[in-house]
């Protein structure tokens, strides 16, 4: 079998380089979903913290470290590359070890993608739910802000049109010297119109200038250049919210606390059962078999682990009679098998014995636990 040697450096987080001997332990090997090596190979660091093993080419490890090591039980996947060679660092994800409260190693694949979300942010602002909360929960924000601020802007504007019109017709006023023409047409007498308050109030001249309001587009809109670049955009928030899904996507089916195998069975004869699959995660398609009368055998290679696989299934009763359809799994799980049995018990006379064609739509739901 053709291998690939790995060969990398563990380095500590803060980028300096380990003490020799910091060992690194292949758990088991998979390849094509197949076990092929469970033993575990030793590998330590030298002085320099450097590490070189060999391993089968296209396969998936699982590499683990000491008592003090890796936070992922039965190890980190890591995948095998179709190469003469590789470097440590490379893999994904990245082997991190931790001993003697020092870690080394490279970043994960999916903490990377954390913080460079993250981005530096302030601990009130690093999360999502903590951005959507400063955002008030509006999906639409953008639209609400340019809203409002339309508003404010039609009111300021119907403001400063009421308050210039005042104004000209007042020069009139006072321009042709009829006092009652100025009472008619504002309202004010001159000793009020001195002390009139127009703080509230912004000109023409403020518009698009600082502490002023801002101006429409053709549109009707508030231009991007007038908005705050501290406000998001639909578009950067749809961004992070993507990134944090092919964060969680990345994350491998591996990592799950066991595989099942979920079918429906259907037997006539001597035929092998046929199954319905419902679902199947262990790594490859099991192939059931007729081995004698009443008795099947579900095949797949390194799929199953003794002592760790519960297999269920349904038991069914003849419709017509006294006598009881009993199915039941044999207890000789093997790595590569297991057996169910199906046999009929008359429930007068105590007779019993394994039959076929025992099968119809049957459910078996098989979990390997790892």
């Amino acid at each position: 079998m053709a291998v690939c040697t790995i060969i990398g450096t563990l380095i500590q987080v803060d980028g300096s380089t380990p003490a020799a001997g910091v060992s690194l332990v292949v758990k088991r090997v998979l390849k094509d979903g197949v076990l092929i090596s469970t033993g575990n190979q030793s590998v330590l660091s030298d002085e320099d913290g450097l590490v070189s093993f060999t391993l089968p080419r296209d396969s998936v490890a699982y590499l683990s470290g000491p008592v003090e090591g890796f936070n992922v039980a039965d190890g980190v996947a890591i995948a095998i590359p179709d190469a003469a060679t590789a470097n440590l660092e490379d893999l994904a994800p990245s082997v991190s070890v931790t001993v003697s409260g020092v870690t080394y190693g490279q970043l994960a694949t999916l903490q990377t993608a954390f913080d460079a979300l993250v981005a530096g942010a302030p601990g009130a602002l690093d999360t999502l739910n903590e951005l959507a909360a400063a955002l008030n929960d509006d999906a639409n924000l953008a639209a609400t802000l340019t809203l409002s601020i339309t508003n404010e802007a039609t009111a300021r504007a119907s403001a400063d049109t009421t308050l210039q019109t005042n104004i000209t017709n007042e020069a009139t006023a006072r321009a042709s010297g009829d006092a009652a023409a100025l009472a008619s047409a504002n309202g004010y007498t001159d000793a009020e119109l001195a002390t009139l308050d127009l703080s509230p109030y912004q000109t023409r001249a403020e518009k698009n200038q600082a502490d002023g309001y801002a101006g429409l587009d053709g549109s009707g809109l508030i231009p991007d250049n007038r908005i705050p670049a501290s406000i998001a955009r639909d578009s950067e928030v749809t961004s992070a919210i993507e990134l944090v899904q092919d964060a969680i996507a990345a994350i491998p089916a591996s990592s799950l606390s066991y595989l099942v195998y979920t079918a429906l069975l259907n037997q006539t004869g001597t035929d092998a059962p046929v199954a319905t699959v419902l679902e199947n995660t262990l790594g490859g398609t099991p192939v059931w078999s007729r081995s004698m009368q009443g008795v099947y055998v579900l095949t797949l290679a390194g799929a199953f682990t003794v002592g760790k696989t519960a297999v269920f299934v349904t038991p069914t009763r003849a419709g017509a009679t006294t006598a009881a359809h009993i199915i039941e799994a044999m207890s000789n799980v093997s790595a590569d098998s297991l057996t169910i049995v199906t046999s009929r018990q008359d429930g007068t006379n105590g007779t019993s014995g394994e039959l076929d064609s025992l099968l119809t739509n049957v459910s078996i739901k098989i979990e390997v636990y790892s």
